[in-house]
């Protein structure tokens, strides 16, 4: 799956409209039916979410998203004069889409230029588009000696600068990084690799390729003091697969369950049409 330094395409945006409250614009729905269908809209985004989060499962570095949703009541024929009063319909609405910001397991590579971050806090990158955050420690070596991130992206030190590697062998044999960040060439002190952490609750926005940059300019960021750099090791996707499984499996449950009740109340509605129509006849 590709990915680009932007929003990722698999999660709307805040804007998208998937709130059983968008259904008011559509004149004549009964209660029931108007709340049924909102809640299989609801679960057509729960769908978008579980299906990302799965395609990322072996992505590393990457962070789960988690629907969030809200209950609230909503007059229905509101304005449109009713004499019959206003439909007030119960009903469940997206608010936003979290982060679960939970560590991944480690997978061990050997490769000296694959890093993870034992505790809290992200690599420093610049991307294109500004300064980029990232759990994702798979890095290498550019033409000049620059220690990358896959998708090209320069690591930086603690000074903002790029780190070079002189003299590094094909294999990276003559490169150690300690748990404190310090990078050795062949026994020389080269750079040292930048981690920041930010208050909490994080104020990020994803960015692709694992990353995220911040939602609030200017943002204070902090050292985190009890995180270590583990050399050889890459941090996996923090996705549970088998839970985001079992949830596609309800998805598709309760979308099934959703669409045969709004079926059901069709039904109800043409009987009653019809018994009209026969009352009308008799008088």
């Amino acid at each position: 799956m590709s990915q680009s330094d932007r929003p990722r395409g698999g999660v709307p945006s805040e804007s998208a409209d998937y709130s059983e409250s968008s259904l008011g614009r559509v004149n004549g729905m009964e209660p029931g039916s108007y709340a049924v269908v909102g809640a299989s809209m609801l679960q057509q985004r729960r769908l978008e979410i579980v299906a990302n989060n799965l395609a990322q499962v072996n992505t590393p570095g990457y962070k789960a998203d988690v629907p969030v949703f809200r209950i609230e009541k909503t007059s229905k024929t509101a304005g449109q004069g009713s004499a019959l009063g206003d439909d007030v319909v119960q009903q469940s609405a997206w608010k936003f889409t979290h982060i679960n910001y939970k560590q991944g397991s480690f997978r061990k590579t050997n490769n000296p230029l694959d890093l993870a971050l034992n505790g809290d806090g992200f690599f420093v990158l610049r991307s294109p588009g500004g300064l980029r955050y990232s759990r994702a420690g798979q890095f290498g070596l550019n033409r000049d000696g620059v220690m990358i991130a896959k998708q090209g992206w320069p690591l930086l030190g603690v000074d903002n600068g790029e780190i070079r590697v002189p003299n590094a062998s094909s294999q990276n044999s003559g490169i150690f990084i300690n748990q404190t960040g310090q990078v050795y060439s062949n026994g020389e002190v080269v750079g040292q690799v930048q981690i920041i952490d930010f208050p909490k609750p994080y104020a990020l926005e994803k960015r692709g390729f694992s990353s995220f940059s911040t939602v609030v300019p200017g943002q204070a960021t902090f050292k985190p003091e009890s995180t270590d750099i583990l050399q050889g090791y890459i941090e996996g996707s923090n996705v549970n697969a088998i839970a985001e499984m079992v949830k596609l499996i309800e998805i598709g449950r309760l979308y099934e369950t959703y669409q045969k009740t709004i079926k059901t109340f069709d039904s109800i509605d043409d009987r009653a049409v019809n018994d009209l129509g026969r009352v009308e006849e008799i008088q």
